[in-house]
């Protein structure tokens, strides 16, 4: 079996032509080409390319260009999966490019010099696409738009993605994977899952943890590895090993997490599979070739299955509706995505690199890798059962994998393996800046797992939840809770549950990684400020004017989470001077003419999940809030005392719960500029606050 292109798969045909238009209410211009092939043999085509001057280079000395490969001057240009953004350092003056859509071929974009102009070049390869004579076919499209400030024009593109594709993204679980727990990592065992989820019940429940992931080493005994394959995983997904870690059945293991009020995920490999497992023996065409005839093998997963195929579907569909409706999990994490693609591996690198795209075989000739991978995908999401979660891993493996998820999954792995060492967390804070913009609009973006075991210090725990905390990136801890110690804990149940908005990387185009997070959501306003060296300490500073307010005309106040010291923002800047690895989660506020609550203890996110509601009848000078209080978790709520007209004073205070037998404490000191308030319950619950102030 090979190949047989017909014609150069470069080549352009005199009739094919270009569709440019303006996408009503946004900046971006839409371009996507109309192929055509008139002749009366097949036309293959491989690559296409667009080709847009954005100016002399003069014009942009200073900027620079982000993209999935990283932070770079724009003289030294990029070349990039997807997406690519050309920006000033304090993110003015940008032009952001990126794919639109990967239907059936694989995007990138690509920025160079060219004659003393500074050129952009969009360009989709399919790998192999066939135009049957007489056939017309209208391309993937991009995107281009100059936009003010370049964070939120990549904001602006990813919505669009969005939009075109109508996702609807769940609620973002949280929760454990037992891939790097020590003790009990890897799939962990039926035993150390059910101490687990009795922990997990009883201690995180209530702060949002709900998800308990199984890893790779559960499936059924695989065949002895080989090839390429190297120490990747391989096995049976239909079934469990009876003599492997879940002798009683993953049935049991998921009936067991439910007992205990918590969701049961299961990792597999959905596109990769063993042919010389007895299961293959009749079906050795079910698998992608090579042009020479050989099965297409790929390192660390193995063998790639043909999704070009109606056989292969079904069978994908049978597995996944056995995991999902039968074994009673509603959480998948499908690694080795891209050998939905058939594409090789490039792990762990970012960089854009010539992987051959196209050179597999599939059953059906008029599909692209592209066709297949989606294909593959659709099917996974048809089968699995409804409200089943599905976290892709990862695109580390292969950045195709990426774009070509597009619409179809509900997170994504954005970068490679962790583990519970400052080195192996870093790529995470990388990634997850370069990223950032579709998280919580494409997709939920999946940084791995939340590390906090020594050798990780105190700070570095800290540091590491508040980022995963106030990014809004999908958390899940993988530590063997019941042996962690308090103090790693309170980490986890401070960064639970995700929000359920992304922060902005304000610095995304000066430093690698991005050092500065705003979380924004009407009047509540927090702002990340973080150190990732490991070795020196870091000065991070952003003007207020930045952060939206009009100094020195506002007093503003911070509110720092950890060490819960207010202070005034002086000389217009939000500054810090931050140890190695270090963080301030700083609540924000303006004086204005009332009281209003500043921050609240529950969460690093100060306000964003136990505030309900919070509101000030200027009539009876009474601040009224709405607040979630888990039981036996003191909350810490504190309110800014000062005004326009100076220190507010309180007269009194009430509270009431609904329809809820509780025992509710609750007390407040004044400090300074503020009242600190204490709430305790017996049980969770809603308590409504009312303090009233003198007039």
């Amino acid at each position: 079996m090979s190949a047989q292109p017909s014609q150069n798969p470069e080549s352009e045909s005199r009739f094919d032509r270009d569709v440019t238009s303006r996408i009503k209410g946004t900046p971006f211009t839409k371009t996507h080409r109309i192929l055509e092939n008139r002749s009366n043999t097949e036309r293959v085509i491989g690559t296409i390319t667009f080709r847009k001057v954005l100016g002399p280079l003069s014009k942009f000395q200073g900027h620079r260009i982000l993209g999935v490969d990283g932070l770079t001057e724009a003289t030294f240009g990029c070349d990039s999966h997807l997406f690519a953004a050309l920006s000033r350092p304090d993110g003015t003056d940008a032009q952001v490019a990126g794919w639109l859509t990967q239907n059936r071929g694989s995007g990138s974009i690509h920025i160079h010099m060219d004659a003393g102009q500074l050129v952009l070049e969009a360009r989709m390869n399919y790998g192999r696409l066939v135009l049957k004579p007489g056939e017309k076919l209208s391309t993937d499209a991009w995107v281009l738009a100059s936009h003010p400030a370049g964070p939120h024009g990549l904001e602006a593109y990813a919505n669009l993605i969005a939009s075109t594709y109508k996702v609807r993204l769940p609620k973002a679980p949280s929760g454990f994977c037992s891939w790097y727990s020590s003790p009990h990592g890897g799939a962990s065992d039926e035993r150390a899952n059910a101490e687990l989820a009795s922990f997990a019940g009883k201690h995180l429940k209530a702060y949002g943890f709900d998800t308990i992931l199984t890893d790779d080493q559960w499936q059924g005994p695989s065949v002895t590895k080989g090839g390429i394959m190297g120490s990747g995983p391989t096995g049976n997904f239909t079934r469990h090993d009876p003599q492997g870690p879940y002798p009683s059945g993953m049935t049991a293991n998921a009936a067991n997490l439910a007992s205990n009020g918590l969701k049961a995920g299961l990792w597999f490999m959905p596109f990769s599979w063993d042919p010389r497992d007895p299961l293959f023996a009749n079906h050795a065409d079910w698998f992608v070739k090579k042009p020479d005839g050989s099965n297409y093998e790929v390192l660390w997963a193995g063998w790639c299955v043909d999704m070009t195929r109606s056989d292969t579907r079904a069978f994908l569909a049978e597995t996944v509706k056995r995991i999902t409706h039968d074994w009673g999990y509603r959480y998948l994490k499908p690694d080795a995505m891209w050998t939905g693609l058939a594409a090789l591996c490039t792990y762990p690198g970012s960089q854009f690199v010539d992987d051959h795209f196209g050179n597999a075989v599939f059953t059906d000739k008029y599909a692209t890798n592209l066709d297949a991978y989606r294909a593959g995908i659709k099917t996974m999401r048809t089968a699995a059962a409804p409200g089943t979660y599905i976290a892709a891993c990862n695109v580390a493996q292969n950045f195709r994998s990426m774009g070509g998820a597009l619409g179809l999954v509900d997170a994504m792995r954005i970068g490679p393996d962790t583990g519970a060492n400052w080195g192996d967390i870093l790529p995470n804070f990388h990634l997850g800046s370069r990223l950032y913009f579709f998280n919580h609009r494409v997709w939920h973006n999946d940084p791995d797992c939340l590390m906090l075991r020594s050798p990780l210090t105190l700070q570095q725990a800290r540091t590491f939840a508040s980022w995963v905390a106030i990014s809004g990136s999908l958390n899940l801890v993988s530590e063997w809770l019941p042996g962690l110690p308090d103090d790693r804990i309170e980490c986890i149940k401070r960064s639970m549950p995700n929000v359920g908005i992304a922060a902005t990387p304000l610095d995304v185009f000066e430093h690698s990684p991005a050092r500065i997070w705003e979380l924004k959501r009407g009047h509540r306003h927090v702002v990340g400020l973080f150190n990732f060296d490991e070795a020196k300490p870091a000065g991070v500073a952003i003007s207020l004017k930045r952060l939206g307010y009009s100094a020195p005309g506002d007093v503003v106040y911070q509110l720092d989470y950890w060490s819960q010291k207010v202070s005034v923002v002086v000389g217009g800047e939000l500054s810090a001077t931050l140890p190695p690895c270090g963080t301030s989660v700083l609540s924000l506020r303006a004086v204005n003419e009332h009281p209003q609550l500043f921050g609240s203890s529950r969460h690093i996110t100060q306000q964003f999940v136990d505030v309900v509601s919070e509101s000030f009848d200027s009539a009876t000078s009474k601040l009224t809030l709405e607040l979630d209080v888990v039981a036996n978790d003191p909350l810490k709520v504190t309110l800014l005392r000062r005004t326009l007209s100076g220190l507010s004073k309180l007269s009194g205070y009430q509270f009431s719960v609904v329809d809820v037998p509780a025992q509710v404490q609750v007390s407040y000191v004044e400090q300074g500029d503020v009242y600190r308030f204490s709430l305790m319950s017996t049980v969770n619950v809603r308590v409504t606050l009312e303090c009233s102030f003198a007039r």
